[in-house]
């Protein structure tokens, strides 16, 4: 995922700033803070000139200098759809919390792992899938 089409990451930064705005409405700390841990770049928007007006421009320069990686691990953390394998883990944690709550949750643990501990998310999302693939086999077996 070295270079991204230039559409696409205008889109995909639309929705991040759409999903922060959902998330954290017009509490202007709390964006600056979201929007400083995602890009690693430190905002002051209590300074006077930075007006509830200039937080949502401020913030999409911000996510304008980002490299992908981090527009990714951004996307993900709001729940936002992307190509590629961060899109089928959020239809993956879809699915799991309508049907199998209790893998679901499991699941979930994982996906916060990813980029902390790699291996150890590896394992318990595989994990996870298995318990899937053994109930669904179950039921098969059952004629369920």
């Amino acid at each position: 995922m070295n270079e991204l089409p230039p559409s696409f990451r205008i889109e995909l930064i639309d929705k991040i700033i759409k999903a922060i705005r959902e998330k954290y409405g017009n509490d202007i700390d709390k964006i600056a803070r979201y929007v400083g841990f995602a890009t690693g770049c430190t905002f002051d928007y209590r300074i006077p000139i930075f007006q509830p007006e200039y937080v949502w421009p401020c913030a999409q320069k911000a996510l304008d200098m980002v490299d992908n990686e981090h527009l990714f691990k951004t996307a993900v953390d709001l729940g936002i759809e992307v190509p590629g394998l961060t899109y089928t883990v959020v239809e993956i944690k879809n699915f799991l919390s309508e049907r199998y709550e209790d893998i679901g949750i499991a699941f979930e643990g994982a996906c916060k792992k990813i980029y902390s501990e790699p291996a150890t998310a590896i394992i318990e999302a595989n994990s996870a899938l298995e318990r899937i693939k053994r109930n669904s086999q179950k039921r098969r077996f059952c004629g369920l």
